[in-house]
């Protein structure tokens, strides 16, 4: 495709798909009751959704523009707008429902978008998995698979699309609805078939994933580190909305419990990681700082829940040992939060070094090796092989894009050619 054409196809997508969020957004603030107690929480949630979607077409795009070639941008682009439909299809078929009943047109069309949305938009997850991150499958032996699934979600999707009747008894009626004997037959196995197809093409995706990984080498590595990375808090940050339905946000007055809790809001939050990080990693920006990121996203949660349990611990054992002393948890609290503010640092720095070792080895030993450096110069050595030496340990510590040592020739050896003693040495590839 021309870059003209890829620019104009690429301003499509993303204007579609700030429109969906508009109507997600417009449909959460309209639609849903303002004296219930979690107005705030589902706007905020409904809110969330649309921006994963556009931030999902928006790196999509940006990927698009840089390199139009790469498979991940338009199917990263196309699965925002997939999104977008879905959602807004939902939302606006459920407002208008409750507003007008179930025989409202103008709900079933709406519906009518999100059903047909649903499935092609999660197979376009795996889509993305599988071109993740050079824009091409593993190997030439996944084409057949794909292209089964593939034919199947279409072919599925078109006959759930003029399924005759009600998609679910409480729903508004398929406008579009074909009233045939065979479409009535055929449409409980699309339905099976769509789903399938769907799920397999996540799951192929997930393997594509993980078998690039086991082989990558140099700079696919660090990418595929970028997206499972993501993907990794992702999955820790909806966990706990699975696990934990008592939050502050999760409880109503009367006991009962609210659609949307905090944790909700927070997985949906961190859903937009994982289209950053894949924008990272095909765009190639600070690449390398992955390693980084991760040692200092572990090394923070770890002292967390390390100080967590000395404040929590020190609560209970200061309680029991002054029971008789104090009736308040004051005293408990306050040296609780003293001794935790003390370990701060040396916890900090204990938790730091062991994740270093293991993380990002390069950075920790960097002292050793520049320590090492230092111990050498102090013998006499050849220039060229100082300048290998220097632009040797520059490379392990800070790993430059590329380094080299430029020596100037004293004023009588002029003719002396500066650069054999100019080393350039490529950083490491991993």
């Amino acid at each position: 495709m021309r870059p003209m054409k890829a620019r104009a196809v690429a301003a499509v997508l993303w204007v579609l798909a700030a429109a969906g969020g508009l109507v997600i957004v417009a449909t959460a603030v309209i639609g849903i009751d303002p004296t219930a107690r979690d107005v705030v929480a589902a706007v905020i949630m409904f809110t969330l959704l649309a921006f994963d979607a556009l931030v999902c077409t928006t790196v999509g795009v940006l990927i698009v523009l840089r390199r139009p070639g790469n498979l991940v941008g338009w199917t990263l682009a196309a699965l925002g707008v997939g999104l977008v439909l879905t959602f807004a299809g939902f939302g606006s078929a459920g407002v208008r429902t409750e507003q007008f009943g179930p025989n409202d047109t103008i709900a079933g069309l709406f519906l009518w978008i999100g059903v047909v949305a649903f499935n092609p938009t999660m197979a376009l997850v795996g889509l993305v998995m599988l071109f993740f991150p050079d824009g091409h499958l593993p190997s030439p032996r996944w084409k057949g698979p794909i292209s089964a699934l593939a034919v199947m979600i279409v072919a599925a999707t078109v006959v759930i699309a003029i399924k005759p009747g009600e998609f679910d008894p409480s729903l508004p009626p398929n406008p579009f609805g074909l009233d045939h004997p065979i479409v009535a037959a055929l449409a409980p196995v699309a339905l099976v078939i769509a789903s399938a197809g769907s799920l397999g093409s996540i799951l192929f995706g997930a393997v594509a994933v993980g078998s690039r990984f086991l082989r990558a080498r140099g700079d696919t590595r660090e990418q595929l580190k970028w997206f499972l990375g993501a993907v990794a808090l992702v999955a820790v940050s909806i966990v706990p909305g699975i696990l934990v339905t008592q939050t502050p946000w999760s409880t109503t007055s009367d006991g009962g419990s609210q659609e949307f809790g905090l944790f909700d809001i927070v997985g949906s939050a961190s859903l937009a990681l994982v289209p950053i990080s894949i924008g990272v990693a095909v765009l190639r920006y600070r690449l390398y700082d992955i390693d980084r990121l991760i040692s200092r996203t572990l090394s923070w949660a770890l002292v967390t829940v390390v100080l967590l349990a000395v404040f929590g611990t020190g609560i209970l054992a200061i309680q029991g040992v002054l029971s008789g002393v104090t009736n308040g948890e004051t005293l408990a609290v306050a040296v609780s939060t003293l001794a935790a503010v003390a370990l701060f640092q040396p916890v900090r720095r204990r938790i730091q070094g062991v994740i270093d070792r293991r993380f990002d080895r390069a950075r920790y030993d960097a002292g050793i090796v520049i320590e090492g450096l230092a111990d050498r110069l102090r013998d006499p050595s050849e220039l060229s092989a100082l300048g290998i030496e220097i632009v040797r340990v520059a490379t392990e510590t800070v790993r430059p894009a590329s380094a080299a040592v430029w020596i100037r020739a004293p004023v009588e050896r002029r003719t002396h050619d500066a650069s054999s003693i100019a080393p350039s040495v490529s950083p490491r590839a991993t």
